[in-house]
């Protein structure tokens, strides 16, 4: 098992939320291969990507708009973004209540880096002033 812990930068990202409606936010990259692939290419300590969205209010997400949460995997700088997996679509009905998402990295993932991105829908507000987290649990 790999030895690491939540203060290892690489495996962390806290970020501030959309600033508007119809806009995305991206987390910082996660390194997923940090000394972990084997000589087949596969990760040998696979990890759970958990990404906690705190509650928003109805003023910043109201009745029927939505926040998508998605994971994008990349091999550098995300100039060429690999793969993009949606982990949830959160609607809105008085706010959004906070949320966990837990997702299975897979053994053969499509990047060696991948970051969180959470876009707001049309008619959303302000959510700048809230951050979310994703972190890398090995």
């Amino acid at each position: 098992m790999a030895n690491v812990t939540i203060c290892d930068k690489s495996l962390w990202s806290e970020f501030a939320l959309p600033a508007s409606a119809s806009t995305s936010v991206t987390s910082d990259k996660l390194i997923l291969t940090e000394g972990k692939l084997g000589d087949d290419g596969v990760n040998n300590y696979a990890g759970d990507l958990v990404v906690i969205i705190p509650a928003l209010t109805a003023v910043i997400v109201p009745d029927g708009k939505t926040v998508t949460v998605t994971v994008e995997y990349s091999d550098d700088d995300f100039t060429n973004v690999k793969e993009t997996v949606t982990l949830a679509t959160l609607t809105g009905s008085s706010g959004v209540a906070k949320t966990v998402i837990r997702y299975r990295i897979p053994n053969k993932f499509p990047g060696n880096v991948c970051r969180v991105k959470v876009a707001f829908g049309a008619s959303t507000t302000d959510g700048s002033a809230v951050k979310a987290m994703a972190i890398w649990e090995v």
